[in-house]
Formats: structure tokens, sequence, C-alpha cells
């Protein structure tokens, strides 16, 4: 008959210590959950074999019913015709569906929800967390919702608020989109923006000024766009008036894909070469950038890892799990296509 296996069997195995198995067994919640996780898999590879083991899933699903909710996250959502949020979303999803979660999508249609708005979506959805993807209320109203349910910011974040937030380094990856035009030799640059209420738009659009003022090109305010929304019809007719100027921009810096697209038609539309007359360099890399002619040079965000990385410590702090780090910046990457 083969040995049963012990603790010390499970704890060598998981490369842990025999205390952390056992609370793994008895408070699950203690534990990180990558080494949770690993503790886990060398029950199973060990076979090992307790009635304390039952415990440990259910341990967990205890954490949303004790307050009477249902093991449901909450997404917020400003804008579904935007392909960024796809990626970001599918990491939410992913992230949360392995932890035996289920996910709720709610397109925001307000520019700012009062709390008790909040509280009555999460009450009649009865969700055990929140993670916003825009600025859906005021600072002080998402920190009293924080008190109610947990709450993470993704992607996009307040800065004045204390609250844990999964996002990217905004002003350093606008400045990366600058400075590859500015050393391709362009000087007439102009800026496709979103609505200066958005962190995103305020701090790349910081980048852009910066970057003009330190290679010595004054900022033009006519070459700056600020639509209200990031729309692909309202950026044809924005960039029309640039694009048919007298003067044209040599170079378009682009706060999304939908936008960059736009500028790169319009550019063709009139007769202009890309990149030969008017490079254009877009931002976040989702799939439409391929399918532009020719491809466009992007700042890629990881958008399936902002997402994951936010459900991650949501439900960390769900099941009060320690969470060490609860502002986490994701690299972003410079693909360089055809537009530039």
């Amino acid at each position: 008959m083969a040995k049963k296996a012990t603790i010390l069997d499970v704890a060598k195995a998981a490369e842990v210590s025999t205390a952390t198995v056992s609370r793994v067994l008895n408070n699950p919640q203690s534990v990180r959950k990558l080494t949770r996780m690993r503790v886990q898999k060398a029950f199973a590879d060990t076979g090992y074999s307790s009635g304390a083991l039952a415990g440990v899933e259910e341990a967990e699903r205890k954490e949303c019913a004790a307050a009477g909710r249902n093991r449901m996250l909450l997404m917020l959502v400003p804008d579904l015709r935007n392909p960024f949020y796809n990626d970001v979303l599918d990491g939410i999803r992913a992230s949360a569906e392995y932890e035996g979660y289920e996910s709720v999508l709610y397109q925001v249609k307000k520019s700012k929800y009062t709390l008790d708005q909040l509280k009555k979506l999460v009450d009649d959805l009865n969700v055990c967390g929140v993670l916003p993807l825009g600025k859906v209320a005021a600072a002080e109203d998402l920190e009293r919702l924080n008190d109610y349910v947990p709450v993470v910011q993704c992607a996009e974040f307040d800065h004045i608020s204390k609250l844990p937030y999964v996002s990217i380094d905004d002003y350093a990856a606008g400045k990366t989109a600058m400075k590859l035009l500015i050393q391709g030799g362009h000087r007439r640059i102009a800026l496709s923006n979103g609505p200066l209420s958005f962190k995103y738009a305020v701090e790349r659009e910081r980048a852009y000024r910066d970057a003009l003022n330190e290679a010595g090109i004054p900022v033009d305010e006519t070459l700056i766009i600020h639509q209200p929304e990031i729309e692909f019809e309202l950026a044809l007719a924005n960039m029309n008036r640039l694009i048919t100027a007298a003067e044209h921009p040599d170079a378009v810096f682009a706060v999304s894909d939908i936008m960059a697209i736009a500028a790169v038609n319009t550019a063709i539309r009139v007769g202009l070469r890309v990149p030969e007359d008017v490079a254009v360099i877009g931002f976040d890399g989702t799939y439409i950038s391929n399918l532009c002619n020719p491809p466009l040079t992007v700042v890629k965000q990881r958008g399936y890892q902002l997402g994951a990385y936010a459900c991650q410590m949501l439900l960390d702090l769900i099941q009060k799990i320690p969470v060490s780090n609860c502002h986490i910046l994701v690299d972003v990457d410079l693909v360089v296509r055809g537009s530039t």
C-alpha cells in the first residue's frame, strides 16, 4: 500500500514551510495568492487528502457570502466603442474566471456618478468589488465607495486619490512618442487629444508640450485638437481642418489608434503621402492599428496585463490578502511600423 502523503510531503513539493501549508488549510486568506496556488497544486500532486481541503475553497467563497454578495466583479467602462478596452476586459475576465469569480460589464453613461448612485449600482448587481476603467466619480466618492466594497482603478486613475490602481506612465509614454517624431526631423507636430478631464489626456499633452520645449520647438496651439470623446468621425473632421490648412503639420501624435487612423485616412484622401509628407504615431496598439495602410506606428499598451493585474489586486483585497504594492504602472512598448 502506498504511503499516505503528509503535510511535510506537501511542503517539500511546494517548497514552503509546513506552517504555510497549515495556513492554506486553515486560513487561506492570510497566504499570498501565488503561494496558495503552489500549495494547492502540491496537494493534488502528492495526493494529500484531508477534510480540511474542502474548507480551502469554502473559506474563499465565504468572503463574499459573509457580506451577502455574489462572487461577482463590476467593470465600469466609459465607452465600449473604443477597442482599447477589449484587451483590458479580456484580462479582467480571465483573471476573475481563474479564481472562480464572474464579471459584469456596465457602460458608464454619465460623466460623474454620485456615491449614492454607485452604491445603488453595487447593490442592484450584488457585486463584491468594482473596477472603474474611466473617471466615473469624484475622488472622494470613489474612496467612500471603497469603504463599502473594494475598488481598484484600472487604466485611468485619479492621481489625488489614494485608491489602488494599475495603469501606465502616460507622461513617459507620451515622451517616447514625441522623441521618435522629433528625432525623425519633424517640427510641425500636431496633437490629436481627448478631453482634459481624463488623466491620460492631461499627461500625454504635458509630454507633448515638454518634448517640444526641450527640443527648442515653439508650441503652436493651432496644432492641438481636444475632442470630447474618442470618436472616429469627429477625428476625421478635426484632422481635415489641420491637414488641409495652408501649412499642414508634418507629423501627428494621436492619443488613440482611432484618432491616428483618422489622421492617416485624411492625409491620404487629400493626396499627401504617409509617412513622407505626414508621419503619424498612434497610442494603444489595438488590433485596428494593423488594419491601417500603412500600418500604424504605436505606443502599445499591454491591455490584457493591465486588466489581469487590476483584477488580481481586487481579488486579493476582497479576500483580505495583504497587497504590498497598490500602485502599479505597467510598461508600454514602442512598435515602429510604416506610418513614421
